[in-house]
This record gives structure tokens, sequence and C-alpha cells, in this order.
């Protein structure tokens, strides 16, 4: 369902490397994936999809 997009789907328990070098942003960071939530719809002739991920984080990078 990964489509070719940088961002895989989120699984439980998993560890993400975050890298927020945005301005303002804090850097790069480790978080434990906590919870998920997958939203699908149509828009027209393209399929939608939100992934709503919670996380803690922790600085260990």
């Amino acid at each position: 369902m990964n489509g070719g997009f940088n961002l895989p789907l989120a699984k439980l328990g998993q560890i993400w490397q975050i890298n927020d070098d945005t301005g303002g942003g804090d850097g790069a960071f480790n978080a434990l994936i906590t919870s998920v939530g997958l939203s699908v719809s149509r828009d027209g002739d393209a399929v939608v999809v939100w992934q709503t991920v919670g996380m803690d984080r922790y600085v260990d990078v």
C-alpha cells in the first residue's frame, strides 16, 4: 500500500528516526510508535490515505 511514497505505514512498537531540520525544528530524534490510525477515502478517482501516528519520542540518535 506504500505506492512508491517515502513514508511507510507504521506498526506498533516500531522505532522511527525523525529528522526535523526545518526552521525551528528539533533536529534528529527517535520515537516509539504507540498508536496508528488509518483513514481511506476517495477524492474523485483518487484514493486518499491518511495515517495518524502517535509516538513517544526520546533523544538518543
